[in-house]
């Protein structure tokens, strides 16, 4: 779903198909946006919706996309820029995020999520994910128990027959296997050691001799400072033929 135009009537929303155009009317989440712009703004817009195919692409071969680029967000800054705002938020959570970071892992060759927070292209907004912390189980409790409207999440990455639907099938199964496994790796999003990775662009490979004190140890990982100083191995054995080391831990 993107937002493809406004005027002093309504927001005009483009939706990739026709089939889940109908699903958003048919549920009255047209409305249900009419409804909440209204009671933030105080601004009474009608939502018009139409189908636009060029927003997905060919749907089986979508990928990712991080929704904060400039073409996926020049609708809505367009909006804000009406609205006299400076912030745009959106709502993807942590499992999203995750979600994102497989994609592009897989299908992008590169190790990108979406960050909670990150300036648009033009600078003239910021873009916020109040929800980056939050999980997509916590976020669907919290919604039954408060009575939210829901609408229909059949717009976008939801289809079966998408990629995104399918790592989140493969991360589902892996925290079925592994309790915990999601929040793990979303914890590894901030927590990143470029050392250990091979972006020359984030780490100086050809010129070790600056690598920082604090570096993890290339061998044996983290070792406390006093530890370093103390030297990694002690000599524990030399007797005939046989050298043995221990570590020091």
């Amino acid at each position: 779903t993107q937002i493809l135009g406004l005027d002093d009537q309504a927001i005009t929303i483009g939706i990739v198909n026709g089939g889940a155009r109908d699903s958003f009317i048919r549920s009255g989440s047209d409305q249900i946006l009419a409804d909440a712009f209204e009671e933030v703004t105080g601004l009474k817009r009608k939502i018009e919706c139409t189908v636009d195919p060029s927003i997905n692409g060919t749907a089986s071969a979508r990928t990712d996309e991080d929704p904060s680029d400039e073409n996926m967000l020049t609708g809505t800054e367009l909006l804000a820029k009406e609205l006299g705002a400076n912030k745009i938020a959106l709502g993807h959570h942590r499992d999203d995020i995750v979600e994102t970071l497989f994609l592009n892992l897989f299908f992008g060759a590169k190790m990108k999520a979406m960050p909670p927070k990150l300036a648009t292209n033009d600078k003239q907004n910021i873009v916020i994910r109040p929800l980056a912390y939050c999980s997509e189980k916590d976020i669907a409790a919290y919604a039954r128990q408060m009575g939210f409207p829901i609408i229909p999440c059949d717009l976008c990455g939801s289809q079966e027959n998408l990629q995104r639907q399918k790592v989140k099938d493969m991360l589902n199964a892996w925290e079925l296997e592994q309790p915990g496994r999601i929040n793990n790796i979303f914890r590894a999003i901030t927590n990143v050691e470029p050392s250990h990775l091979g972006d020359t662009s984030l780490y100086d490979f050809k010129n070790l001799s600056q690598a920082k004190p604090d570096d993890e140890d290339p061998l044996f990982g983290d070792i406390a400072e006093k530890e370093k100083a103390d030297g990694a191995l002690t000599l524990a054995n030399n007797e005939g033929t046989r050298i043995e080391f221990i570590r020091n831990i």
